[in-house]
């Protein structure tokens, strides 16, 4: 799962948690959630020949989010092609991925310690105890914001603690006050959603994320 996830994370950068909607696109619309911009882009989606994803958004989508959005989404849509074609993951015709070696596809139950991915981001299952650890390393790489510096300083702060965090912390090109407040914000709804099942992360390229208890 870690050596995966340090691939996509990379790609993840923090924008805002709702997609700004110009004037021109969906005129009854004023803002457009994350989840109301997935299910419409969901229909454009397209998996290749050879098991790579393809998306191609008509002008009304492309318009109805900031051009950095959009660069961010093809950018994660690309590390996703990019694993398949090194045999890290595997497209199912329908669009599922998954990590090539995971001999479980379906999970069930809780206290699940595994990662899944889609077009939009991925889904990250913590046990309770991992999820106790990812608070915790989360809150340093925002604590690590708040003194000051730049993200690539404390990037590498932040290698010798988690690793992962870092190649994630490396991503952002947000700015440090946004990257700071999203990270406080999901260290807290994985801290508040632990229950001795542990916790279902959702996370988008745009380091927009839903948290809930598995």
């Amino acid at each position: 799962m870690k050596k995966v996830l340090a691939i996509f994370v990379a790609a993840v950068v923090g924008v805002t948690s709702t997609f700004a909607v110009s004037s021109s696109a969906f005129a009854d619309d004023v803002s457009m959630s994350q989840e109301q911009f997935i299910e419409k882009a969901d229909e454009f989606v397209e998996v290749t020949d050879d098991g790579l994803i393809e998306l191609e958004l008509p002008d009304k989508l492309v318009d109805a989010i900031e051009p950095e959005e959009y660069e961010q989404i093809m950018t994660g849509i690309a590390t996703i092609n990019e694993a398949v074609e090194n045999g890290e993951l595997t497209v199912t015709p329908n669009g599922t991925i998954y990590e090539t070696d995971d001999e479980e596809l379906v999970v069930q139950g809780g206290n699940v310690n595994k990662s899944t991915w889609h077009w939009w981001g991925f889904t990250m299952y913590l046990d309770h105890n991992n999820a106790k650890t990812m608070a915790y390393d989360i809150s340093i790489m925002a604590r690590c914001l708040e003194v000051g510096g730049t993200i690539t300083g404390c990037a590498a702060k932040c290698a010798s603690i988690n690793p992962l965090l870092a190649t994630l912390l490396k991503g952002l090109s947000a700015g440090m006050v946004y990257a700071r407040f999203q990270l406080v914000g999901l260290s807290s709804k994985i801290n508040y959603y632990n229950d001795r099942s542990g916790v279902v992360a959702d996370v988008t390229w745009l380091l927009t994320y839903s948290v809930k208890s598995q």
